[in-house]
């Protein structure tokens, strides 16, 4: 049987082809959206601070340690560079502390660090004397060297003058590179001194 062309058939042919691109082309958006993937963040490290004690040297002389800086200058000068191991590594406290940067032809002995707890000349129990010293770790390509800094901390009775113990601190490696020229150090030691001064 032969199915003759209808208007209303033919406008509902036409209805079905556009519903059908509209459901393509929705699929199609929805699609495209799904595949747009959000940005990931990306977390920034957190610094690392090095936490280092609140104690700080007390350069400014007293009249009270003024008066014994002679006196402590001629013991710290007349102490030996090495000394047996198994002595004591605690000082006892008060104490008073002159330093000397060895490799410094204009350094001399003077007051670095004083004990919060010394009241007055008479309650000092220990002399300590810091000498200062760097050691060559390497050398750069100028010439220049790479220098590890180190302490010798020697432990006097006060005011008998005998030395009861010792202790050696060093600071870290030098860098191994250097943006411009001159000798190079390893960090500064006050604050190691500092801490271990704190636990005395």
């Amino acid at each position: 049987m032969k199915i003759k062309n209808h208007p209303i058939s033919l406008l509902i042919i036409i209805m079905s082809l556009l519903i059908l691109a509209s459901c393509n082309t929705s699929e199609a958006e929805l699609t495209k959206e799904n595949s747009t993937a959000a940005p990931t963040q990306t977390s920034e490290p957190s610094p690392t601070h090095t936490q280092y004690p609140t104690l700080t040297p007390v350069p400014s002389p007293t009249p009270f340690t003024m008066s014994i800086l002679p006196s402590a200058v001629e013991m710290c000068g007349g102490i030996g560079y090495a000394y047996p191991y198994g002595m004591p590594v605690t000082a006892t406290r008060p104490v008073i502390a002159l330093k000397k940067t060895e490799f410094d032809d204009d350094s001399a002995w003077d007051i670095f660090y004083v004990s919060p707890d010394l009241e007055d000349a008479s309650s000092i129990r220990t002399l300590l004397c810091i000498r200062e010293r760097r050691l060559l770790e390497w050398t750069y390509s100028d010439g220049s060297g790479g220098y590890r800094l180190s302490w010798n901390i020697v432990f006097v009775g006060w005011p008998d003058g005998e030395v009861y113990g010792w202790i050696s601190i060093r600071g870290e490696l030098p860098p191994k590179t250097k943006p411009s020229s001159g000798d190079r150090y390893s960090s500064d030691l006050d604050q190691l001194f500092l801490a271990w001064m704190g636990n005395q």
